[in-house]
Protein backbone atom coordinates (compact mmCIF):
# COMPACT_ATOMS: atom_id res chain seq x y z
CA UNK A 1 0.00 0.00 0.00
CA UNK A 2 2.86 2.65 0.97
CA UNK A 3 4.57 1.91 -2.85
CA UNK A 4 0.69 2.59 -4.37
CA UNK A 5 0.52 5.64 -2.09
CA UNK A 6 3.73 6.82 -3.04
CA UNK A 7 3.44 6.29 -6.62
CA UNK A 8 0.11 8.06 -6.19
CA UNK A 9 2.16 11.17 -5.01
CA UNK A 10 4.72 11.61 -7.34
CA UNK A 11 1.95 11.36 -10.03
CA UNK A 12 0.38 13.99 -8.29
CA UNK A 13 3.68 16.03 -7.79
CA UNK A 14 4.18 15.90 -11.48
CA UNK A 15 0.84 16.68 -12.54
CA UNK A 16 1.33 19.77 -10.25
CA UNK A 17 4.30 20.87 -11.64
CA UNK A 18 2.94 20.30 -14.91
CA UNK A 19 -0.19 22.21 -14.51
CA UNK A 20 2.23 25.34 -12.70
CA UNK A 21 4.59 25.21 -15.63
CA UNK A 22 1.55 25.64 -17.85
CA UNK A 23 -0.15 28.56 -15.85
CA UNK A 24 3.06 30.43 -16.46
CA UNK A 25 3.29 30.18 -20.29
CA UNK A 26 -0.53 30.72 -20.22
CA UNK A 27 -0.61 33.69 -18.13
CA UNK A 28 -0.18 36.42 -20.86
CA UNK A 29 -2.93 34.79 -23.22
CA UNK A 30 -5.44 35.18 -20.32
CA UNK A 31 -5.99 39.03 -21.64
CA UNK A 32 -6.29 38.20 -24.92
CA UNK A 33 -9.23 35.13 -24.23
CA UNK A 34 -10.92 37.44 -21.22
CA UNK A 35 -10.88 41.02 -22.49
CA UNK A 36 -8.88 41.98 -25.67
CA UNK A 37 -7.39 45.89 -25.99
CA UNK A 38 -7.60 47.33 -28.84
CA UNK A 39 -4.73 47.55 -31.54
CA UNK A 40 -2.46 50.24 -31.06
CA UNK A 41 -2.69 52.73 -33.74
CA UNK A 42 0.14 53.83 -36.01
CA UNK A 43 1.24 56.45 -34.09
CA UNK A 44 1.92 54.61 -30.82
CA UNK A 45 3.89 52.03 -32.60
CA UNK A 46 3.29 48.16 -32.62
CA UNK A 47 4.14 46.17 -29.60
CA UNK A 48 7.75 45.02 -29.72
CA UNK A 49 8.14 41.31 -30.32
CA UNK A 50 8.61 39.19 -27.28
CA UNK A 51 12.18 37.61 -27.68
CA UNK A 52 12.47 34.11 -27.91
CA UNK A 53 14.15 32.55 -25.07
CA UNK A 54 17.23 31.58 -25.17
CA UNK A 55 17.88 27.57 -26.21
CA UNK A 56 19.29 25.18 -23.64
CA UNK A 57 22.48 23.97 -24.58
CA UNK A 58 22.74 20.35 -25.14
CA UNK A 59 25.14 17.97 -23.13
CA UNK A 60 28.42 17.19 -24.57
CA UNK A 61 27.93 13.94 -26.07
CA UNK A 62 29.44 10.98 -25.22
CA UNK A 63 31.63 8.43 -26.57
CA UNK A 64 29.99 5.38 -27.69
CA UNK A 65 31.66 2.12 -26.09
CA UNK A 66 34.38 0.42 -27.79
CA UNK A 67 36.62 -2.77 -27.63
CA UNK A 68 39.57 -2.97 -26.31
CA UNK A 69 43.17 -3.91 -27.49
CA UNK A 70 43.13 -6.39 -24.79
CA UNK A 71 39.63 -7.61 -25.64
CA UNK A 72 40.01 -7.35 -29.21
CA UNK A 73 42.50 -9.86 -29.17
CA UNK A 74 40.74 -12.00 -26.55
CA UNK A 75 38.07 -11.91 -29.44
CA UNK A 76 39.84 -12.75 -32.61
CA UNK A 77 42.47 -14.90 -31.34
CA UNK A 78 40.11 -18.12 -31.81
CA UNK A 79 40.16 -17.27 -35.54
CA UNK A 80 43.12 -14.94 -37.00
CA UNK A 81 44.74 -17.48 -38.39
CA UNK A 82 42.18 -18.78 -40.82
CA UNK A 83 42.27 -18.30 -44.23
CA UNK A 84 41.54 -15.13 -45.48
CA UNK A 85 38.21 -15.70 -47.46
CA UNK A 86 36.97 -17.59 -44.43
CA UNK A 87 37.88 -15.30 -42.17
CA UNK A 88 35.99 -12.43 -44.57
CA UNK A 89 33.05 -14.74 -44.07
CA UNK A 90 32.83 -15.84 -40.75
CA UNK A 91 33.26 -11.69 -38.93
CA UNK A 92 30.23 -10.24 -41.49
CA UNK A 93 28.23 -13.75 -40.58
CA UNK A 94 28.82 -12.20 -36.49
CA UNK A 95 26.57 -9.87 -36.94
CA UNK A 96 23.46 -12.19 -37.10
CA UNK A 97 24.04 -14.25 -34.18
CA UNK A 98 20.08 -15.76 -34.67
CA UNK A 99 21.05 -16.72 -38.20
CA UNK A 100 24.01 -18.75 -36.62
CA UNK A 101 21.61 -20.27 -34.80
CA UNK A 102 18.71 -20.61 -37.07
CA UNK A 103 21.40 -23.09 -39.57
CA UNK A 104 22.83 -24.68 -36.69
CA UNK A 105 19.45 -26.30 -35.90
CA UNK A 106 18.82 -27.20 -39.64
CA UNK A 107 22.63 -28.48 -39.84
CA UNK A 108 22.06 -30.39 -36.71
CA UNK A 109 18.50 -32.46 -37.77
CA UNK A 110 19.37 -32.55 -41.41
CA UNK A 111 22.62 -34.65 -41.46
CA UNK A 112 21.94 -37.17 -44.18
CA UNK A 113 21.40 -33.65 -46.46
CA UNK A 114 24.47 -32.59 -45.38
CA UNK A 115 26.38 -35.35 -46.25
CA UNK A 116 24.76 -34.90 -49.86
CA UNK A 117 26.20 -31.27 -49.93
CA UNK A 118 22.09 -30.56 -50.05
CA UNK A 119 22.14 -27.09 -48.46
CA UNK A 120 18.98 -25.95 -50.99
CA UNK A 121 16.82 -25.23 -47.98
CA UNK A 122 19.86 -22.84 -46.57
CA UNK A 123 19.64 -21.20 -49.90
CA UNK A 124 16.08 -19.99 -49.90
CA UNK A 125 16.46 -18.44 -46.71
CA UNK A 126 16.43 -14.58 -46.57
CA UNK A 127 20.14 -14.27 -44.45
CA UNK A 128 22.79 -12.32 -44.95
CA UNK A 129 24.88 -14.97 -47.65
CA UNK A 130 27.69 -14.82 -45.52
CA UNK A 131 26.08 -17.25 -43.40
CA UNK A 132 24.36 -19.44 -45.87
CA UNK A 133 28.18 -19.57 -47.22
CA UNK A 134 29.34 -20.61 -43.97
CA UNK A 135 26.62 -23.32 -43.32
CA UNK A 136 29.03 -25.69 -45.90
CA UNK A 137 31.31 -25.28 -42.91
CA UNK A 138 29.61 -26.99 -39.73
CA UNK A 139 32.33 -26.71 -37.48
CA UNK A 140 32.46 -23.31 -38.14
CA UNK A 141 29.03 -22.78 -37.39
CA UNK A 142 28.72 -25.08 -34.79
CA UNK A 143 31.66 -23.51 -32.80
CA UNK A 144 29.73 -19.80 -33.37
CA UNK A 145 27.01 -21.33 -32.43
CA UNK A 146 28.21 -22.67 -29.08
CA UNK A 147 29.44 -19.35 -27.84
CA UNK A 148 26.77 -16.64 -29.01
CA UNK A 149 28.31 -14.01 -26.36
CA UNK A 150 31.45 -14.53 -28.06
CA UNK A 151 29.76 -14.64 -31.80
CA UNK A 152 28.01 -11.47 -31.00
CA UNK A 153 30.84 -8.91 -29.65
CA UNK A 154 32.77 -10.19 -32.81
CA UNK A 155 30.13 -9.23 -34.90
CA UNK A 156 29.73 -5.46 -32.90
CA UNK A 157 33.53 -5.50 -33.02
CA UNK A 158 33.79 -6.06 -37.10
CA UNK A 159 30.87 -3.80 -37.71
CA UNK A 160 32.30 -0.91 -35.48
CA UNK A 161 35.61 -0.99 -35.33
CA UNK A 162 36.64 -2.75 -38.56
CA UNK A 163 40.07 -1.00 -38.44
CA UNK A 164 40.86 -2.11 -35.35
CA UNK A 165 39.94 -5.72 -36.27
CA UNK A 166 42.07 -5.73 -39.46
CA UNK A 167 44.46 -3.70 -37.05
CA UNK A 168 44.55 -7.15 -34.89
CA UNK A 169 44.69 -9.67 -37.10
CA UNK A 170 47.78 -8.41 -38.47
CA UNK A 171 49.19 -8.15 -35.14
CA UNK A 172 48.17 -11.39 -34.15
CA UNK A 173 49.40 -13.16 -37.46
CA UNK A 174 53.01 -12.08 -36.99
CA UNK A 175 53.11 -13.10 -33.48
CA UNK A 176 52.25 -16.67 -35.02
CA UNK A 177 54.72 -15.89 -37.53
CA UNK A 178 57.71 -14.57 -35.34
CA UNK A 179 56.88 -17.65 -32.96
CA UNK A 180 57.17 -20.46 -36.24
CA UNK A 181 53.72 -21.51 -35.66
CA UNK A 182 52.65 -19.85 -38.98
CA UNK A 183 53.92 -21.06 -42.20
CA UNK A 184 53.04 -22.55 -45.46
CA UNK A 185 51.93 -25.89 -45.74
CA UNK A 186 50.32 -28.27 -48.29
CA UNK A 187 46.96 -26.84 -47.02
CA UNK A 188 48.21 -23.27 -47.03
CA UNK A 189 50.55 -20.43 -48.44
CA UNK A 190 51.50 -18.05 -46.16
CA UNK A 191 52.40 -14.68 -48.30
CA UNK A 192 54.42 -11.91 -46.59
CA UNK A 193 54.11 -8.51 -48.61
CA UNK A 194 53.19 -4.79 -48.40
CA UNK A 195 49.62 -3.49 -48.53
CA UNK A 196 48.44 0.08 -47.83
CA UNK A 197 52.01 0.98 -46.45
CA UNK A 198 52.57 -1.61 -43.86
CA UNK A 199 53.61 -5.09 -43.76
CA UNK A 200 50.51 -7.39 -44.60
CA UNK A 201 50.63 -11.45 -43.72
CA UNK A 202 48.36 -13.38 -45.54
CA UNK A 203 46.87 -17.02 -45.55
CA UNK A 204 45.64 -18.44 -49.07
CA UNK A 205 44.86 -21.67 -50.21
CA UNK A 206 47.20 -24.04 -51.63
CA UNK A 207 44.07 -25.27 -53.85
CA UNK A 208 42.13 -22.32 -54.80
CA UNK A 209 38.91 -24.54 -55.22
CA UNK A 210 39.15 -25.60 -51.46
CA UNK A 211 39.78 -24.36 -47.75
CA UNK A 212 40.94 -25.95 -44.91
CA UNK A 213 39.42 -25.13 -41.70
CA UNK A 214 42.87 -24.82 -39.17
CA UNK A 215 42.65 -26.18 -35.74
CA UNK A 216 44.38 -24.34 -32.91
CA UNK A 217 44.77 -23.44 -29.21
CA UNK A 218 44.39 -19.77 -29.22
CA UNK A 219 47.02 -19.05 -26.07
CA UNK A 220 49.80 -21.49 -27.44
CA UNK A 221 49.91 -21.14 -30.92
CA UNK A 222 51.16 -17.63 -30.28
CA UNK A 223 53.50 -18.40 -26.99
CA UNK A 224 54.64 -21.63 -27.63
CA UNK A 225 56.30 -23.03 -24.87
CA UNK A 226 58.62 -25.81 -24.83
CA UNK A 227 56.15 -28.28 -23.68
CA UNK A 228 53.49 -27.10 -26.40
CA UNK A 229 56.39 -27.45 -29.07
CA UNK A 230 56.30 -31.19 -29.20
CA UNK A 231 52.98 -31.43 -31.01
CA UNK A 232 51.89 -29.31 -34.50
CA UNK A 233 50.62 -26.28 -32.72
CA UNK A 234 48.33 -25.78 -36.55
CA UNK A 235 45.86 -29.05 -37.32
CA UNK A 236 43.73 -29.38 -40.50
CA UNK A 237 40.48 -30.56 -40.96
CA UNK A 238 38.94 -31.76 -44.12
CA UNK A 239 39.11 -29.57 -47.38
CA UNK A 240 35.65 -27.93 -47.95
CA UNK A 241 35.03 -27.73 -52.11
CA UNK A 242 33.51 -23.83 -52.37
CA UNK A 243 32.94 -24.04 -55.77
CA UNK A 244 34.31 -20.84 -56.74
CA UNK A 245 38.24 -19.52 -56.88
CA UNK A 246 38.72 -17.67 -53.85
CA UNK A 247 42.76 -16.89 -54.89
CA UNK A 248 42.47 -13.13 -54.08
CA UNK A 249 42.51 -9.81 -51.87
CA UNK A 250 39.44 -9.60 -49.67
CA UNK A 251 40.39 -7.42 -47.30
CA UNK A 252 41.18 -3.64 -47.62
CA UNK A 253 44.15 -3.66 -44.45
CA UNK A 254 44.03 0.15 -44.61
CA UNK A 255 40.53 0.99 -43.51
CA UNK A 256 39.20 -2.60 -42.42
CA UNK A 257 36.57 -3.46 -44.90
CA UNK A 258 35.99 -6.92 -46.04
CA UNK A 259 35.06 -7.95 -49.43
CA UNK A 260 34.00 -11.53 -48.92
CA UNK A 261 34.39 -13.75 -51.60
CA UNK A 262 31.10 -15.04 -53.51
CA UNK A 263 30.54 -18.80 -52.69
CA UNK A 264 27.36 -21.24 -52.68
CA UNK A 265 25.04 -19.24 -50.95
CA UNK A 266 25.38 -16.15 -52.69
CA UNK A 267 22.75 -14.64 -55.12
CA UNK A 268 25.44 -14.24 -57.53
CA UNK A 269 26.92 -17.38 -57.29
CA UNK A 270 26.30 -20.23 -60.32
CA UNK A 271 28.35 -23.56 -60.83
CA UNK A 272 31.78 -23.29 -62.52
CA UNK A 273 30.57 -25.34 -64.93
CA UNK A 274 27.83 -27.43 -65.68
CA UNK A 275 28.06 -30.88 -64.06
CA UNK A 276 30.26 -29.44 -61.00
CA UNK A 277 28.98 -30.36 -57.83
CA UNK A 278 29.82 -29.66 -54.19
CA UNK A 279 33.25 -31.01 -53.17
CA UNK A 280 34.57 -31.27 -57.25
CA UNK A 281 37.07 -29.14 -58.41
CA UNK A 282 36.30 -25.11 -59.50
CA UNK A 283 37.78 -25.71 -63.10
CA UNK A 284 37.70 -28.91 -64.79
CA UNK A 285 40.84 -30.68 -65.54
CA UNK A 286 42.41 -28.06 -63.05
CA UNK A 287 42.77 -25.22 -65.59
CA UNK A 288 41.25 -22.09 -64.84
CA UNK A 289 40.61 -19.11 -66.89
CA UNK A 290 38.88 -15.72 -65.60
CA UNK A 291 35.73 -17.39 -64.39
CA UNK A 292 32.95 -15.22 -63.40
CA UNK A 293 30.54 -15.94 -61.09
CA UNK A 294 28.23 -13.04 -60.25
CA UNK A 295 26.92 -10.19 -62.00
CA UNK A 296 29.77 -7.72 -61.51
CA UNK A 297 32.02 -9.59 -58.90
CA UNK A 298 34.73 -11.88 -60.08
CA UNK A 299 36.06 -14.45 -57.87
CA UNK A 300 38.46 -13.23 -55.42
CA UNK A 301 37.53 -9.85 -56.25
CA UNK A 302 34.33 -8.48 -55.06
CA UNK A 303 34.12 -4.89 -56.27
CA UNK A 304 31.57 -4.50 -53.38
CA UNK A 305 32.24 -3.66 -49.29
CA UNK A 306 30.68 -5.79 -46.89
CA UNK A 307 27.72 -3.67 -45.12
CA UNK A 308 25.16 -5.14 -42.55
CA UNK A 309 21.67 -5.30 -43.44
CA UNK A 310 18.78 -4.10 -41.24
CA UNK A 311 18.82 -7.48 -39.13
CA UNK A 312 22.20 -6.24 -37.58
CA UNK A 313 20.96 -5.27 -33.93
CA UNK A 314 24.02 -3.17 -32.32
CA UNK A 315 24.88 -3.93 -28.67
CA UNK A 316 23.36 -7.50 -27.78
CA UNK A 317 26.98 -8.36 -26.37
CA UNK A 318 28.59 -7.30 -23.72
CA UNK A 319 29.29 -3.45 -25.06
CA UNK A 320 25.45 -1.74 -24.86
CA UNK A 321 25.61 1.42 -26.73
CA UNK A 322 27.76 0.25 -29.13
CA UNK A 323 27.08 1.69 -32.74
CA UNK A 324 24.80 4.04 -31.60
CA UNK A 325 26.81 6.92 -33.58
CA UNK A 326 27.55 4.72 -36.37
CA UNK A 327 26.50 6.10 -40.06
CA UNK A 328 22.86 4.80 -40.57
CA UNK A 329 22.76 3.17 -36.88
CA UNK A 330 20.37 4.18 -34.09
CA UNK A 331 21.06 7.59 -33.02
CA UNK A 332 21.56 8.69 -29.27
CA UNK A 333 18.86 10.15 -27.39
CA UNK A 334 18.79 13.57 -27.99
CA UNK A 335 19.87 16.65 -25.72
CA UNK A 336 16.85 18.53 -23.69
CA UNK A 337 15.09 20.82 -25.56
CA UNK A 338 14.59 24.68 -25.29
CA UNK A 339 11.89 26.20 -23.71
CA UNK A 340 9.21 27.00 -26.07
CA UNK A 341 7.80 30.26 -27.50
CA UNK A 342 4.36 31.89 -26.22
CA UNK A 343 1.53 29.92 -28.29
CA UNK A 344 -1.08 31.75 -30.32
CA UNK A 345 -4.65 31.83 -29.17
CA UNK A 346 -6.60 28.43 -29.27
CA UNK A 347 -9.40 28.27 -31.35
CA UNK A 348 -12.93 26.98 -30.60
CA UNK A 349 -12.92 23.77 -28.98
CA UNK A 350 -15.42 20.86 -29.99
CA UNK A 351 -18.31 19.54 -28.46
CA UNK A 352 -17.67 18.12 -25.38
CA UNK A 353 -18.35 14.60 -25.10
CA UNK A 354 -20.39 12.82 -22.81
CA UNK A 355 -19.62 13.09 -19.11
CA UNK A 356 -19.16 9.68 -17.02
CA UNK A 357 -20.88 8.51 -14.08
CA UNK A 358 -21.15 11.00 -11.24
CA UNK A 359 -19.56 10.74 -7.85
CA UNK A 360 -21.63 8.77 -5.34
CA UNK A 361 -23.30 11.98 -3.35
CA UNK A 362 -22.48 13.17 0.66
CA UNK A 363 -24.41 12.55 3.22
CA UNK A 364 -28.13 13.28 4.02
CA UNK A 365 -28.83 16.18 6.41
CA UNK A 366 -31.07 16.23 9.85
CA UNK A 367 -34.46 15.61 9.25
CA UNK A 368 -37.42 18.58 9.68
CA UNK A 369 -39.98 17.91 12.45
CA UNK A 370 -43.00 15.90 11.65
CA UNK A 371 -46.33 16.86 10.88
CA UNK A 372 -49.67 15.76 13.13
CA UNK A 373 -50.83 12.28 12.95
CA UNK A 374 -53.73 11.17 11.07
CA UNK A 375 -56.29 9.97 13.04
CA UNK A 376 -56.30 6.68 14.85
CA UNK A 377 -58.35 3.67 13.25
CA UNK A 378 -61.44 1.28 14.93
CA UNK A 379 -59.94 -0.95 17.59
CA UNK A 380 -59.80 -4.71 17.13
CA UNK A 381 -61.67 -7.05 19.56
CA UNK A 382 -60.29 -6.85 22.74
CA UNK A 383 -58.56 -10.31 23.83
CA UNK A 384 -59.32 -12.37 27.39
CA UNK A 385 -59.21 -10.95 30.35
CA UNK A 386 -56.66 -11.75 33.18
CA UNK A 387 -58.17 -13.46 36.36
CA UNK A 388 -59.23 -10.73 38.93
CA UNK A 389 -57.07 -9.91 41.65
CA UNK A 390 -57.93 -11.72 45.37
CA UNK A 391 -61.15 -9.55 46.71
CA UNK A 392 -60.65 -7.50 49.89
CA UNK A 393 -61.14 -8.65 53.64
CA UNK A 394 -65.01 -8.35 54.68
CA UNK A 395 -67.19 -5.74 56.81
CA UNK A 396 -68.33 -6.62 60.34
CA UNK A 397 -71.33 -8.47 60.20
CA UNK A 398 -74.64 -6.86 61.86
CA UNK A 399 -77.53 -8.72 64.74
CA UNK A 400 -78.50 -12.83 63.47
CA UNK A 401 -81.95 -11.81 61.03
CA UNK A 402 -84.02 -14.70 60.11
CA UNK A 403 -85.09 -14.74 56.63
CA UNK A 404 -88.33 -16.01 56.06
CA UNK A 405 -86.48 -19.00 54.35
CA UNK A 406 -84.60 -20.07 57.23
CA UNK A 407 -87.49 -19.27 60.39
CA UNK A 408 -89.34 -22.48 61.61
CA UNK A 409 -92.44 -23.71 59.83
CA UNK A 410 -95.46 -24.48 61.98
CA UNK A 411 -96.92 -28.03 61.23
CA UNK A 412 -100.41 -28.40 61.41
CA UNK A 413 -101.32 -31.72 62.34
CA UNK A 414 -103.95 -33.40 60.77
CA UNK A 415 -107.12 -33.84 62.94
CA UNK A 416 -108.38 -37.36 63.71
CA UNK A 417 -110.61 -39.24 62.24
Amino acid sequence: MDWAIGRGARRRRSLLAFTVIAALVAEPLSPLAEDAPPAPSAAQGAAPAPQAPAETAAPAEEPAPAFTSAELEQLLAPIALYPDALLAQILPASAYPVQIIQAQRWLDKNKDKVANNDFSWIDQQNWDPAVKALARFPTVIKKMGDDLDWTTDLGDAAVNQPQDVADMIQALRQKAEAAGVLKSTKEQKVVMSSADNRNVISIESADPSTIYVPTYDPVAVYQPTAASAVAPLLAFGTAVGVGALWAGRYWNWGTGAIYPPVWAGYPGWRAPYAGWRPGQPACPGGRCGNVNIGNDINIGNNVKPWRPNADYRPGMGSKPGIGANRPGGIGRPGGVGGVGGVGGVGGVGGVGGVGGPGRPGGVGGVGGVGGPGRPGGVGGVGGVGGPGRPGGAGGVGGGLAVSAATAPVAVRRPTGR
